[in-house]
Parts: structure tokens; C-alpha cells; sequence
């Protein structure tokens, strides 16, 4: 059934329960699990000339996020396969999923309100309209989403 599965992660409480949907699914499935944190693109010009040095720090900022992730996925026996990428987040879930050949992409919902929802929409919202990926989307409960 699904062996590539793709989990979009911020180390917020939500994708920390979409992490334990993933885990568990890829310790059943014996899939291999790619961990995705995306970074802002570069927007401002003013950065140009430290851009390796942005670069260096986005990726040591996700790393530090990611870390727990994948040593827990890992103490697990899941197979585990890092992807820091730059994009707008929807984009870059979309675009690894892809280029990884993933069957099922694993994400977090903090659950905007309905005008929430209307005047900026979602990350989830964005990625069900731009793949076809099947998409397992969770929520936090409100006891889990206040710590």
C-alpha cells in the first residue's frame, strides 16, 4: 500500500501529531518516512550578499526542529530521510512528495476559524488543491494544542 511517506513538520504541536500518525504508519506499513521542514524564500534583495550565510541558518534552524523528530522516527526502526527545502510550504511538500515518489503526504491542521480560512486559507487547504497525492490530514486535540 503506501511505502514513501511524506510529513510536513514546523515542530509545532500539530505536525508533532501528525509526526505520531507517521511514525506509527511507516513501523505498520515498514514505509520509509521523508521529514520535510520548508524555509521562507529569500524575498529581500538586502540579503543577497549574505545569502550563504541565510542559507546556513535556515538549514541549522530546521535541523534543530527536525532532530527530535527523526531520532524518534529512527528509535523506531523507520527509515528516515531529512528534506529542508526553500518555498513557500505547500509548494515544497508538493514538490518533494513528487520528486520522492511519495504515496502518501502526512500534515498537521491547526484548524483556522471559518473567516481565518476564508481570508488566508491553509497550508493543508493549499496542498489538497495542488497534488493528488493522497493527504492524511490531523488535529491537535484543544489539551494537546495548549502545551
Amino acid at each position: 500500500m503506501f511505502k514513501r511517506l511524506l510529513l510536513a513538520f514546523d515542530g509545532s504541536v500539530h505536525s508533532r501529531k501528525a509526526l505520531t500518525y507517521a511514525m506509527r504508519m511507516a513501523e505498520v506499513l515498514h514505509a520509509e518516512l521523508w521529514i520535510l521542514h520548508a524555509y521562507a524564500p529569500i524575498t529581500s534583495s538586502s540579503l543577497l550578499d549574505d545569502v550563504d550565510e541565510f542559507l546556513d541558518q535556515e538549514k541549522t534552524k530546521a535541523l534543530r526542529i527536525m532532530s527530535p523528530a527523526m531520532q524518534n522516527a529512527e528509535g523506531h526502526g523507520v527509515v528516515v530521510h531529512p528534506a529542508i527545502v526553500e518555498g513557500p510550504p505547500a509548494e515544497a511538500i508538493v514538490r518533494v512528495a513528487a520528486e520522492q515518489g511519495c504515496d502518501l503526504i502526512i500534515m498537521g491542521r491547526r484548524g483556522l476559524s471559518p473567516m481565518g480560512q476564508t481570508l488566508l486559507g491553509s497550508v493543508s487547504d493549499h496542498v489538497l488543491n495542488l497534488t493528488d497525492v493522497p493527504i492524511l490530514i490531523t488535529h491537535a486535540t484543544a489539551d494537546e494544542a495548549v502545551n
